[in-house]
């Protein structure tokens, strides 16, 4: 019996920024008081291999790496790297159980402080029926809290469907549409496509 699985289109990534070299002096000194900036720095002036990786953050750390693992299998040319501070795009998964708390507030707006973008998806639709409610409340709370993610839109998803679309033949494409992980990984997708003005990602860094 055949499985049909939903076409995902590959990633396509925009053209290398040329690099821009720091004085070995001032390297030093970034280095040793901000390591993080400093990659945010190299991030923001040079191409590598972190400018096209995907970061995925979850609010629940069990749950740290499901979803990574699920876009990973339904896109595999997906580069997935271990920081944020190595991403070009975070993915921030919050949870449909209940509105996002203070540690993930903070979260966000440390990650809207440095000019990091960052994709919002609402894991575990398939658990709550109250998913919707909870998903407006986190676009009240990020209009408040992080107004740089105001009109941000919150993916709902489930990454357990996800998971059962892989191994459940007899239902893979319904229960992969009910996923919301291909919606999920188009709007990742255009979002790497996306080439940031140089000055808008150098005044993030900085």
């Amino acid at each position: 019996m055949s499985v049909h699985r939903p076409v995902v289109q590959p990633i396509a990534f925009a053209a290398a920024m040329p690099e821009v070299t720091l004085s070995a002096e001032a390297e030093t000194v970034i280095a040793r008081w901000n390591p993080d900036g400093l990659r945010q720095l190299q991030r923001a002036t040079a191409a590598s291999p972190g400018n096209h990786a995907v970061a995925v953050v979850n609010s629940d750390a069990s749950r740290s790496g499901d979803l990574s693992d699920e876009l990973v299998a339904l896109a595999p040319d997906l580069h997935v790297a271990d920081s944020p501070v190595d991403a070009e795009v975070v993915v921030l998964v919050l949870d449909a159980a209940a509105p996002l708390g203070g540690a993930t507030l903070r979260t966000v707006e440390q990650l809207a402080s440095s000019g990091t973008r960052v994709i919002f998806a609402l894991d575990r639709i398939d658990a709550f029926r109250d998913w919707r409610a909870v998903r407006e409340r986190n676009v009240e709370l990020l209009a408040r809290h992080a107004g740089t993610f105001a009109d941000a839109p919150i993916w709902p998803v489930s990454v357990r469907l996800a998971r059962l679309a892989r191994t459940d033949t007899s239902r893979t494409d319904v229960m992969m549409v009910s996923s919301g992980l291909v919606e999920l990984h188009g709007a990742l997708a255009a979002e790497l496509a996306k080439q940031p003005e140089r000055a808008a990602r150098l005044a993030g860094a900085a």
